[in-house]
């Protein structure tokens, strides 16, 4: 049992400690995602500039919320790396801190950690798109924002359901009768209605045409309860 906290082993056991103690952070404010910033779960900027977003992307950002990030690296290649060792001072009698063993270890931990990430990354990714299939209605009246402009005017926008605790990716278009509709990045916008297929019709938020929609919605309202005078 000593031989686990053994010297060799100190660098790993504090990395598996520090990750829980970050994963743990994360799953509990995952209760509210707004405070991790992934209501809107924009593409970072910096994913878009040639070699460094490729890189940046291989590492595992922007497919999970950072700070899971910060907490599976440390946690996994430390569990990985404590295993390794154990491996190597137990079975095959080799001093673990030799540069082969050294290296090995450490590359197997930052691959696997990087295969983990990946994964969970699509699954996230299709877990998503299920959920907006399932419940489409239920996005009408959802505030977004423009994370992209693809072509024909379609819009993809970022919407999180503060009831249902999700955050995810839909395709717009603008809404027919709309006036303002030179959309650009980082516009907000307000989910008139569903469109086939799988489309939903969007104005800026707090636009003319958004203050419309509401003063359309008011009048209707009174004309089906009209006040007694």
């Amino acid at each position: 049992m000593n031989i686990i906290f053994d010297s060799v082993n100190y660098g790993f056991i504090l990395a598996i400690i520090m990750g829980f103690l970050l994963l743990l952070i994360a799953i509990i404010t995952a209760i509210a995602p707004d405070l991790l910033g992934e209501e809107i779960n924009r593409k970072l900027s910096i994913l878009n500039i040639p070699i460094i977003g490729v890189i940046f992307s291989l590492f595992g950002i922007g497919k999970l919320p950072l700070i899971f990030l910060l907490g599976i690296y440390p946690f996994i290649i430390g569990i990985i790396g404590l295993t390794g060792n154990l491996i190597c001072l137990l079975w095959l009698n080799i001093n673990p801190s030799l540069p082969i063993p050294y290296l090995t270890v450490r590359f197997i931990g930052l691959f696997s950690t990087i295969i983990f990430i990946d994964i969970v990354g699509n699954l996230r990714q299709i877990l998503r798109t299920h959920t907006v299939q399932l419940i489409p209605e239920r996005l009408i009246g959802i505030e977004g924002e423009v994370s992209r402009i693809l072509a024909n005017d379609i819009l993809e926008v970022s919407v999180y359901d503060e009831i249902g605790r999700f955050s995810l990716h839909v395709f717009c278009l603008p809404h027919s009768p709309a006036i303002d509709i030179d959309f650009h990045i980082g516009n907000k916008v307000y989910l008139v209605d569903f469109l086939e297929p799988n489309y939903y019709s969007v104005v800026k938020l707090n636009s003319i045409d958004h203050l419309k929609l509401n003063n359309s919605h008011s009048t209707h309202d009174h004309l089906l309860n009209p006040k007694e005078n």
